[in-house]
């Protein structure tokens, strides 16, 4: 047996609305109160199309390239503070410049890691082909809120 279900906030008069907008747990795409104003009023609902889109291999793709740089940017800190620890017991002018560069490689790394890590979840997100249609992310934006939500059944 299987049921659907809908998670999502909806941010409830953060659009047009005088007050101050709250964050409200949502089990549809509706915002409420939306009805009630008649069709020029309905919620506008974006769902990608999920017969189009990547394959989900370039979504785990992009976790190994993200877990590798990652993982080569901790050895680089770890490598860094040792060489840091090695500097302060002997400061030469050479150890300072061999410091610098290691910083350098770890910032590079960090920079490298983080935007892995971008990438891959907007692919995810808005460009992968995960299955059901039913499935996957959604927006709704109404004149009197917005919903952001993810949309999948469990058995």
């Amino acid at each position: 047996m299987w049921r659907e279900i809908v998670l999502g906030v909806a941010l409830v008069g953060a659009l047009g609305s005088t007050g101050a907008a709250q964050a409200s747990p949502s089990a549809s795409a509706e915002v409420p109160g939306d009805r009630a104003r008649g069709p020029a009023a309905d919620p506008l609902t974006l769902r990608r199309d999920t017969s189009q889109g990547l394959s989900p291999g370039y979504t785990f793709v992009g976790l190994g390239i993200t877990a590798a740089l990652g993982g080569v940017m901790v050895w680089s800190l770890v490598d860094t503070l040792a060489a840091s620890d090695r500097y302060h017991a002997d400061p030469t002018a050479m150890g300072y410049q061999e410091g610098r560069r290691r910083v350098r490689r770890t910032w590079f790394l960090g920079v490298g890691a983080g935007v892995a890590a971008s990438a891959t979840l907007l692919i995810a997100v808005l460009g992968t082909r995960w299955g059901d249609p039913a499935e996957g992310p959604q927006l709704s934006l109404g004149p009197r809120g917005a919903l952001v939500g993810w949309a999948g059944r469990f058995p």
